[in-house]
């Protein structure tokens, strides 16, 4: 080898050396695009099976490209909630530990993996790690939301405590949202002010069978000094089988201690033909974890010639905006045996008070059908009721109602009413 070819030498080499790693580079960036191109196709097919609601065959896709690249984090994530989404609660926690494993201080995944412990009717256990969370994402949202939920589903005062304080500091920080839950369904109310309300309404109800039509209107006054604490007063007007009369009713919720409330309640009517002439009843309240509660009363209604008495057994569910309730009602009209009602009602809150509810209820129950007698008679009865606030003052409340009183008469009715807060 001459001097020339061994000076060109090393130069060749040098210059091979920075074309090779060149070219090594572009594959890898090559093949780095052609793995994320891959993905973003696997996310999108997923993606719009879950938009048909194909949850099954999203999950296939995921699996399948983790099965080859264990490694894609965005596949996890959305195979976790998909998992999720089709309550298959073990499965999705099993993704999101892993995310956690890989990446520990993402707010997504432990918001996600609290998601699931609350949907599966764990809450206390997703608490620590919605703290966390906030911690690492002050101003995210939805942490916020779903840890004021935990503590509401988890029960107890302290997380009762514990959310209000939660909430008021949120209302703060995200002052253009309006949570349902700032208002606690269950009675306990953030940033509880005491207030005085009163509402005037009319009802029309008309029958068949040759019956008159029924009419009345009411006053009502309430006032709630302090959380799961009030009072009220009704004063109506009825005009019922050709008889008219007028009702005085008077009830009280007053709060024994964190998880007891007792409704106690009684009226009197001057001049009873249709309506008792006193009655008397008293329920007790009992608040459960898990947004469940319970209640038992008893009500005694006395006639000039007759006395009735209703014992009523209750459970209902309180979860996110929902309340689903049933109740049993077990009647002893003087001499004439035992009577069984049943009723189920399902309410739906949006906004901060508003409500619209639907209520269904079959069974024997007795009804007056003036002159002093009761009537009793297998029923069917179907009703949407609901209360709507049109601004932080006033609001309007309704009720649609359709009642069949055995072979007697079928009854369907309206009542609208005006509510003003003070």
């Amino acid at each position: 080898m001459d001097a020339m070819t061994r000076s060109l030498r090393p130069r060749f080499t040098a210059a091979g050396s920075r074309s090779g790693f060149v070219v090594s580079l572009c594959l890898m960036l090559l093949l780095a695009s052609t793995l994320v191109s891959a993905s973003n196709d696997t996310v999108a097919d997923a993606r719009a099976a879950i938009d048909r609601d194909d949850y099954p065959a999203a999950i296939l896709v995921l699996e399948q490209r983790l099965a080859e690249y264990p490694g894609d984090e965005e596949a996890r994530y959305l195979l976790a909630r998909t998992l999720a989404w089709s309550r298959r609660w073990d499965a999705a926690m099993a993704e999101y530990d892993q995310l956690l494993d890989q990446s520990p201080d993402n707010a997504d995944y432990l918001l996600g993996k609290s998601q699931v412990l609350v949907w599966s009717e764990r809450p206390g256990e997703a608490l620590p790690l919605l703290q966390r969370a906030r911690v690492l994402a002050p101003d995210y949202e939805g942490v916020w939301r779903l840890e004021s939920q935990a503590l509401l589903a988890t029960g107890g005062a302290e997380n009762r405590r514990r959310h209000d304080a939660l909430a008021a500091e949120a209302r703060k920080r995200f002052p253009d949202s309006n949570w349902p839950l700032w208002q606690d369904l269950s009675g306990s109310a953030l940033g509880f002010e005491p207030s005085s309300d009163y509402e005037v309404g009319y009802s029309f109800d008309s029958l068949d069978n040759g019956f008159d039509n029924w009419h009345s209107v009411y006053v009502e006054a309430s006032h709630n000094p302090a959380p799961r604490k009030a009072y009220y007063v009704v004063i109506e007007s009825i005009d019922r089988f050709s008889e008219r009369e007028s009702d005085f009713m008077a009830g009280a919720y007053l709060p024994l201690d964190e998880d007891w409330t007792l409704l106690v309640q009684g009226s009197v009517a001057p001049s009873a033909n249709v309506l008792p002439e006193w009655t008397a009843s008293a329920e007790l309240q009992r608040s459960l974890a898990g947004g469940w509660g319970l209640r038992g009363g008893f009500r005694h209604a006395e006639y000039s010639d007759s006395r009735y008495e209703l014992l009523n057994l209750g459970a209902e569910r309180y979860w996110g905006n929902w309340q689903a309730a049933y109740t049993l009602y077990i009647g002893w009209p003087e001499n004439a045996g035992t009577s069984v009602s049943h009723l189920g009602r399902l309410d739906r809150y949006y906004g901060a008070r508003n409500r619209i509810g639907l209520l269904a209820g079959f069974g024997e129950e007795s009804e007056s059908v003036g002159q002093d007698r009761l009537l009793t008679s297998n029923t069917r009865t179907l009703g949407l009721t609901g209360r709507h606030w049109m601004n932080p003052k006033w609001a309007v409340s309704w009720d649609v109602i359709w009642h069949r009183q055995g072979d007697v008469y079928n009854r369907g009715g309206v009542r609208v009413g005006l509510r003003r807060q003070l």
